[in-house]
């Protein structure tokens, strides 16, 4: 999931709506609960580079104690024009940021906990109206049956002996020849079309 949203992100320069696993500095708040934590943003040149993107190092606060940075899974800002992913305040360099969190989203999948997370996001969030829990179920049975789908078209694509193109799902113009979708788009089709049985978000 993370993935494809830093993907989105990249490609629009970070300019977008969602943003995956952006890592929060939580110490001014643990100080002043007044204070929303602060994101963690890309490094400062010196000059005067407001709008900044989030940084995507996944430990930007080395050497930190437990608890000190939180890493919420997507942020869901107001403004796509605006990179800032977080409540307002200032940022690391002391600069005013406009508030832009619209929503903290955190999946959990089945045997994870919140541990002492639950009160550290609704910290970021601000309240529990901005933030949504998303919990997942069924993941064990949807793995075996991505498993026995992804054999069942790599072995009938070499039955075919077809040479393999890969083709997007999703194209603005119909592809010209015959292809073969990639492995992963395959997958989608043969388990939504079954009926898998896994529960819906």
């Amino acid at each position: 999931m993370s993935a494809e949203i830093r993907w989105d992100e990249e490609h629009r320069d970070y300019y977008f709506r969602y943003k995956a696993e952006v890592s929060f500095d939580m110490r001014p708040n643990r100080f002043r609960k007044s204070i929303p934590p602060v994101p963690f943003l890309s490094k400062s040149s010196g000059f005067d580079d407001g709008g900044r993107r989030h940084t995507i190092n996944p430990f930007p606060l080395p050497g930190s104690a437990k608890g000190e940075g939180r890493r919420p899974d997507v942020i869901i800002v107001r403004g796509q024009s605006n990179r800032w992913p977080g409540r307002g305040g200032t940022d690391h360099d002391s600069k005013a940021q406009t508030p832009n969190l619209l929503r903290l989203v955190e999946v959990k999948f089945p045997g994870d906990v919140w541990g002492g997370n639950r009160s550290d996001y609704r910290a970021i969030a601000g309240d529990n109206s901005r933030m949504t829990v998303l919990w997942v179920d069924g993941g064990d049975r949807r793995s075996e049956e991505l498993t026995e789908a992804v054999l069942k078209a790599v072995f009938l694509g070499l039955l075919a002996g077809r040479k393999r193109l890969r083709a997007r799902i999703r194209t603005m113009k119909p592809v010209a020849q015959p292809a073969w979708f990639e492995v992963w788009n395959a997958l989608e089709s043969v388990t939504d079309s079954a009926e898998s049985g896994v529960a819906a978000l």
